[in-house]
C-alpha cells in the first residue's frame, strides 16, 4: 500500500480540480491544497489540542494533538478481547500515546507494564481489571472479554496522540486510514469546485439568441 502523505493527497486533488496537470495559468497550486488537506484532516479527526496543565505535559512534544479514531473492531482470542490500533501513535513514556480507549458504555483503564499483577494481588482493586487494557505496540489486549454479550460486532474508539497535520511535511507519512484519506480528498476537492478551470475558454463572440415572441394584433 502506498504511503499516505500530504503531497500525494494534494496532487490527486489538484488533478481533479484542474481537470488534469496544473498548467501555468492554474489558479490553484499544490501548496495551498496541502494546507487545505491539513485543515480537513484535523477537522475529520476532531483533534483536541493538548493543554499545558495536563499531567506529564513536559513529556509531550509541542504540536501534539489527540486524534479521534472510531469503529475499531474488537475480537476475542483465548478468553480476552483484543484490537489493533488503526495507526501508530506517538511513542511516549507510560504509553500515553494511546491516550484513551472507550465505547458507548465506559472508558477503559490503561495499565502499565506490571500493573496487572499488582492490581490482581489487591482484592479491593482486582475488580478494576475487568475494564482495563494493556498496549503492546499497535495491539491492545483487554484484561477481560468485552465482546461477551454482544450479538453484533464490538467496536471501540480511541484518542491517539499524533501531530497537528500542519506540522507534518509534505512527504511525512500521515496517521490516516484509507477511509479517511478518501473523505479528505472529497472535501478538499469540494472546497475548490467553485474555481474556474484554467484551460476552459469562453467564446465571447458566441451569444445565445432568444426567439422574439410576437403578438398578433386583434
Amino acid at each position: 500500500m502506498a504511503v499516505i502523505t500530504k503531497q500525494r493527497i494534494a496532487d490527486e486533488c489538484l488533478r481533479i480540480i484542474n481537470g488534469g496537470n496544473a498548467g501555468a495559468n492554474s489558479k490553484v497550486w499544490i501548496e495551498e491544497v496541502m494546507i487545505s488537506v491539513a485543515q480537513v484532516a484535523n477537522a475529520l479527526l476532531k483533534i483536541d489540542y493538548i493543554q499545558n496543565n495536563l499531567p506529564m505535559a513536559e513529556m509531550i512534544p509541542n504540536g501534539s494533538v489527540l486524534g479521534l479514531y472510531e469503529n475499531i473492531l474488537v475480537t476475542s482470542i483465548s478468553g480476552r478481547a483484543v484490537c489493533t490500533l488503526p495507526i501508530k501513535p506517538m511513542k511516549l513514556p507510560r504509553n500515553i500515546g494511546v491516550f484513551s480507549i472507550f465505547d458507548e458504555e465506559c472508558e477503559y483503564i490503561p495499565l502499565e507494564m506490571g500493573h496487572a499483577n499488582l492490581l490482581g494481588s489487591q482484592p479491593l482493586l482486582s475488580t478494576l481489571l475487568t475494564a482495563a487494557y494493556e498496549v503492546f505496540g499497535d495491539r491492545v489486549v483487554f484484561r477481560s472479554d468485552i465482546t461477551l454479550g454482544n450479538d453484533t460486532p464490538k467496536y471501540v474508539s480511541a484518542r491517539l496522540m499524533i501531530m497537528d497535520f500542519n506540522q507534518y511535511s509534505e512527504y511525512d507519512p500521515l496517521p490516516l486510514i484509507p477511509e479517511l484519506e478518501f473523505e479528505i480528498k472529497k472535501q478538499v476537492v469540494a472546497l475548490y469546485l467553485g474555481e474556474p478551470m484554467a484551460d476552459k475558454l469562453v467564446n465571447s463572440n458566441k451569444e445565445q439568441k432568444q426567439p422574439i415572441q410576437t403578438q398578433s394584433q386583434p
